[in-house]
This record gives C-alpha cells, structure tokens and sequence, in this order.
C-alpha cells in the first residue's frame, strides 16, 4: 500500500470500525457485534482507492478518489472466494469431477456476490459507501464512493468524482447510465438496462 494509494483511507475505515459504524445487535448473544466480512471490504475498499486530497498531477489526469469501480470480481479474487478443496472433487470418477468441480466454483461465485452485495448494501446503510453510478449489464461495474470524511467533504469529492466519471464519458472511456443512484435504491442489484445508443442516459 503506497502513501497515496489508500493510506489515510485505511486509517478512516479503521476509525469508523472501531467506532462500531459496523455493528449490529446479535439477537441470540444479546449483544453488539461487528460485521466482520462487512469490515473486512471497507478496509479492502480504503486500501485500493485513492486518499483525498489528490495530488495537482491526479487531478490533471482526472483519477477518481475514494471511489470502486472494479465490480465484484476484483474482491472475489482478492479474497480467493472460489477456492474448491480437492477433496470435494477428486474423489469422484475422471469424467465426472471436472463437471463437480465448475458446477462448486459456480455455486461459491454465487455465494460469494451474494455476500459482497450484503456487505455494500450495510456499509450504504451506515453511511460509509454510496453509489453513484449504477451498474450497466455489460457496459460497467458501477461506481462506489466511500464516504470517510464528514458531510462537507464528501460533498466535494462526490462533486469532483461525478466531474470526472463525466469526462470519462465524454472520452468515451466510460459509459453512461440512467440516473444517480438514490439512497433508497439497491445500488448493486439488479442491473438496470438502458437504450445502447440513447445518450440522453447519463445521469450523474
């Protein structure tokens, strides 16, 4: 993790983790707990998204900050969720373990998304990520902002990421999408279809 690759990020998750941004009552112990994979992505998250303030050259070249776009797919191999133990399969007959084997990747793939989006979807709820472009089935993975300053600094980067996603667009670097994401949405689910050669979409 360089200095400017996530360091005070990282710093800012680890301050809301402890905090309890991302606790919730466990019912059965009658007690606080934390969210431990939930944890686990804010800070994975922090590290993997630029600090703010930006240096002059970042913002010349217009780099995001505090803000994911890489999908689901980068945390499912950053946290090796589809690792199959060979015994789950090698047991089996030579022309039946390699079937065994693809239908247990698909099946954690799945198990996998399902516990990212949960993750996001509590981190939104506690304020500490919001999404400001909605992904596009096979356009892109959407756009994810962590929120780690307070309600005037977040204000300025959102400003200054939407900016950038703008031209990104307007270079035809990135695609666009119907509208902003509300805080009533579920910003990871499911994806929203749109007209590929209407324009008029973007929404930012």
């Amino acid at each position: 993790m360089t200095e400017e690759m996530g360091y005070s990020n990282f710093k800012l998750a680890m301050k809301a983790i402890r905090e309890g941004r991302l606790d919730f009552y466990h019912e059965k112990s009658k007690t606080m707990k934390g969210n431990d994979f939930a944890q686990k992505i804010l800070m994975w998250l922090a590290e993997e998204t630029l600090d703010w303030p930006l240096t002059d050259e970042q913002e010349r070249k217009h780099n995001t900050c505090r803000l994911y776009r890489r999908g689901y797919g980068a945390i499912v191999e950053a946290f090796n969720m589809l690792a199959v133990p060979e015994e789950a399969y090698k047991h089996l007959p030579e022309n039946e373990w390699l079937e065994a084997y693809t239908k247990l990747v698909e099946s954690r793939r799945k198990t996998a998304e399902s516990r990212i989006r949960d993750a996001f979807r509590r981190m939104t709820e506690r304020g500490l990520l919001t999404c400001i472009q909605n992904p596009v089935k096979g356009r892109n993975y959407g756009a994810y902002m962590l929120l780690l300053g307070d309600d005037a600094e977040n204000n300025e980067i959102f400003d200054y990421n939407r900016a950038c996603l703008l031209e990104m667009y307007k270079a035809h670097v990135y695609e666009p999408v119907t509208r902003r994401a509300e805080p009533e949405d579920d910003a990871t689910n499911p994806w929203i279809e749109i007209d590929n050669n209407d324009d008029s979409v973007w929404g930012l």
